[in-house]
């Protein structure tokens, strides 16, 4: 049986997209491996632990791994990576969040209350695992950053820990 992958959309984020990038998710005893093109088919060409920084997205491409594949919002994003102005291959999205200078331990995810949200939902790690819980979101706010007292006020949060510059707070409300 053939199989083939096909790209359905090219981002293109013209020389390289402004903000850099972080790998996460990567467990800590493994490497994101970096391939020659945007499927787990094409060969390996590098290896990048987990908090690995200033990376650029080139461009990025939703793959079909087959012709009759899920919709459009199933799909996986691979996108091309460089840095230092070096094309390094291709990456699963997934392991990409963006670069806010948090250490390498905090893996923050989207905004919390917006995409340019400074403050930002905060996923598992050795250093977070103790407050994840399936009622309540873990939120990293920059120390002294204006939205950090509204959500220990307004959305009812608790600073539960301090991890680099950043304050953790546990939010009612992920249930």
């Amino acid at each position: 049986m053939l199989r083939c992958w096909m790209a359905v959309g090219l981002m293109l984020a013209g020389p390289a997209m402004a903000d850099p990038f972080r790998v996460t998710g990567v467990a800590a005893d493994d490497f994101l491996n970096v391939r020659a093109g945007p499927s787990t088919r094409f060969e390996v060409v590098a290896q990048l632990p987990n908090g690995s920084g200033g990376l650029s997205k080139e461009v990025c491409a939703l793959v079909k791994p087959a012709p009759d594949a899920a919709n459009r919002a199933d799909l996986p994003e691979w996108c091309a990576i460089s840095q230092g102005g070096a094309i390094l291959g291709w990456v699963n999205a997934r392991y990409l969040s963006p670069d806010s200078g948090a250490p390498a331990d905090l893996p923050l995810m989207r905004g919390f209350r917006g995409d340019d949200d400074p403050c930002r939902l905060v996923g598992e790690s050795a250093a977070t695992v103790n407050y994840l819980d399936h009622t309540r979101w873990l939120v990293g706010c920059p120390a002294g950053s204006a939205g950090l007292a509204e959500i220990l006020e307004e959305f009812g949060g608790d600073e539960v820990d301090r991890i680099g510059g950043y304050v953790l707070i546990s939010v009612p409300g992920a249930e």
